[in-house]
């Protein structure tokens, strides 16, 4: 059974990318969200909360430019979610070694735990260390942190679920090496 966040994204599979939007596709409309936007939907539709009680759907801002404020973004995210992976200082460099392997570890433990059983100490991922489906990944395009994805999990490892502008809409795919050279930081939802 997949995490709670990832059926919920996977519901708006197909929605159109839309900068700024937060609306779900539907059977009559084509819908049209960003990655932001996503996450709030989502939120939204399952009533997460940050950790003092609050709906996390409150606090949504849609008057963002394209290029957001970095910095800003990061501490937003970190004050509302248990962060799995932080950032280095001066989020705008690239992810440290010591992430990266981390992050490649995890991921393939995650592969290797569906051809050698679910030993624990074999998995990091299931121990809580790493990243695991439902966690939201921020990720450097065109060389900066600036994109929002929620991690799934597919039947040979982790996935991505995104609105994804290059495919003018939200995605699914494999998070393969080049998308965890990707990842800037990891954020867990707690509620």
């Amino acid at each position: 059974m997949p995490h709670p966040i990832v059926a919920c994204a996977r519901g708006w599979i197909g929605t159109r990318f839309h900068h700024q939007g937060r609306l779900r596709k539907t059977e009559s409309h084509r819908g049209g969200v960003d990655c932001l936007g996503l996450l709030v939907g989502i939120a939204q539709e399952l009533d997460l909360r940050a950790p003092d009680g609050t709906r996390l759907a409150v606090f949504d801002k849609a008057d963002y430019p394209h290029q957001p404020d970095v910095k800003r973004l990061y501490a937003r995210l970190a004050e509302l979610f248990a962060i799995v992976i932080p950032a280095k200082a001066g989020i705008q460099c690239a992810a440290s070694a010591a992430r990266k392997d981390l992050l490649y570890r995890a991921h393939g433990a995650l592969l290797d735990s569906r051809f050698r059983g679910n030993d624990k100490e074999m998995n990091p991922s299931l121990t809580g260390e790493g990243i695991l489906p439902g966690d939201i990944v921020l990720l450097k395009i065109d060389g900066s942190p600036q994109h929002l994805a929620i991690v799934s999990d597919m039947e040979n490892g982790l996935g991505l679920i995104h609105a994804y502008a290059p495919a003018r809409a939200v995605v699914e795919h494999r998070l393969d090496g080049w998308w965890l050279e990707k990842i800037e930081a990891a954020f867990r939802i707690t509620s």
